[in-house]
């Protein structure tokens, strides 16, 4: 009896398992923005190996976006979600051209803008970063019938801000800096991002920059944040996205600005709208690291002389 009682318990666990896994299928994050970084020619990655480098060495970054997928869902995105459907990225939509009087305006989706922070934690013991130039946007799609329109431009809108230098909390001062309150924009109604099937996204690399290692150390993180937008931009709870789709029968278009204290939110449920990929700088191990690989070295050899 007691083997029928446990067989009936894990025929209900493995249901409750598989219903945990179709409810949760669609549930992704509406957008993952990553930084990048590399020395010299080496490839972007989402780590630098920095055990070799020299105070005042050179980092260049990147920040690279992802949209979710066609079918995601967030219970803290309200009634925008799911994402309904992708339509193909055309810029702001509108087809001009000698045979275009008025100009077609066609369906389009995608990202518009994001803003976040790249900052650090302050350690003397750590690795530390310095900025000294602000963050350069770049141009992932010209405009339909004119490549020349720089509202495709990461930097075309009027909400663009190309952050701002401030010294790190609790750090020496002026060499050690921050880049808060960055604010990428596409022009008006212009969005980019998914591909021409309507369905897949692309992964876009929308801006880049360099820093400097002002400190040598242990590794750390330069990190990919929104926590302080708040103050920086002034507003109690500032928008940190702009995002479209369309509608199911394709008539409408649904517009999604998810704000700092939404994300806040559906992060503290593990659930985040917008996934932030910070960098890894890494560094000398931490003297405890060092100390446990000498002792296991002792030992090994102790067991080898017995």
């Amino acid at each position: 009896m007691s083997s029928a009682i446990g067989k009936r318990s894990l025929l209900l666990l493995a249901a409750g398992l598989l219903g945990m896994v179709a409810s949760s299928a669609n549930a992704a994050p509406y957008l993952t923005v990553s930084l990048l970084g590399r020395t010299g020619a080496n490839p972007f990655s989402s780590t630098v190996d920095l055990t070799s480098a020299a105070v005042g060495t050179t980092v260049n970054y990147q920040i690279v976006v992802k949209l979710g997928d066609q079918g995601a869902a967030n219970p803290f995105a309200g009634v925008n979600s799911p994402i309904v459907n992708w339509v193909e990225s055309k810029g702001d939509g509108t087809q001009t051209g000698a045979l275009d009087d008025p100009p077609t305006i066609l369906p389009t989706s995608g990202l518009h803008d994001v803003a976040f922070s790249l900052s650090q934690t302050y350690s003397a013991s750590t690795i530390q970063t310095q900025f000294s130039s602000f963050i350069t946007a770049l141009n992932t799609g010209p405009e339909l019938g004119d490549p020349s329109d720089t509202t495709a431009n990461w930097n075309g809108g009027s909400g663009f801000k190309k952050g701002t230098v401030q010294n790190r909390p609790g750090g020496p001062g002026a060499t050690m800096r921050d880049l808060n309150g960055i604010a990428l924009h596409r022009g008006n109604g212009n969005f980019d991002g998914v591909n021409a099937d309507n369905t897949t996204t692309e992964t876009l690399v929308i801006a880049q920059g360099n820093f400097t290692i002002a400190q040598l150390g242990q590794s750390s993180s330069l990190n990919l944040t929104s926590l302080n937008l708040a103050s920086l931009f002034g507003v109690a709870n500032p928008i940190i996205a702009g995002m479209r789709w369309r509608n199911d029968p394709n008539t409408a278009d649904i517009n999604y600005n998810p704000t700092l204290n939404d994300n806040n939110a559906a992060t503290t449920a593990l659930n985040p709208i917008i996934v932030y990929n910070n960098l890894g700088l890494i560094g000398v191990p931490e003297p405890t690291s060092l100390g446990l690989l000498g002792l296991g070295a002792v030992g090994f050899m102790g067991r080898r002389r017995r």
